[in-house]
């Protein structure tokens, strides 16, 4: 997937901007990579919370706002954003 500088490559579960690998805790990873299947979406917190943590987690969408928050600061080190 591609969506500007940033490569999210699926298959072998990385991710870089501009060629820069991103270093990504999985969790970072599949949320990265559920935004980017979307990109130019909005995608709601609850689609997040279903897609990247399952329908089993029992936490609330204060868990997407915090994972999201600190996956932006990340893509900011990285130039992006």
């Amino acid at each position: 997937l591609d969506v500007g500088p940033l490569r999210v490559n699926l298959r072998t579960r990385s991710a870089a901007i501009a060629g820069a690998p991103l270093r990504l805790r999985t969790l970072e990873f599949e949320l990265l990579a559920e935004l980017a299947r979307n990109a130019g979406k909005v995608v709601g917190r609850d689609r997040l919370l279903d897609r990247v943590w399952g329908l089993s987690f029992a936490g609330g969408t204060r868990t997407v706002d915090v994972h999201v928050a600190t996956l932006r600061k990340k893509l900011r080190d990285y130039g992006m954003g």
